[in-house]
Order: C-alpha cells, then structure tokens, then sequence
C-alpha cells in the first residue's frame, strides 16, 4: 500500500488517532500519504 517504514507508519497512525492538525517531519515517505491524511497538513 504506502510502504512505509515501520517507524513512520507509527508516527502516521499516532497523529491520525490524536486528530493532529499537522504533521512535521523531513521524511518523504510522507509525501504519499497527503491526500490520506487530509485534513491533517504534512509539513516537510
């Protein structure tokens, strides 16, 4: 699916589960997910 690392996945799934506004990271693992993760915005 998204092929995340685990780490990231867990990063992924604890900001969606807290409903975070946001997401900072220098990681571009995260640019496959914006669009599953709107309204959330990723930062990177």
């Amino acid at each position: 699916m998204y092929r995340l690392k685990l780490p990231d996945a867990v990063q992924a799934a604890s900001a969606l589960a807290i409903s975070a506004d946001a997401l900072v990271t220098h990681d571009r693992d995260f640019s496959r997910l914006k669009a599953s993760l709107a309204p959330m915005r990723v930062l990177s």
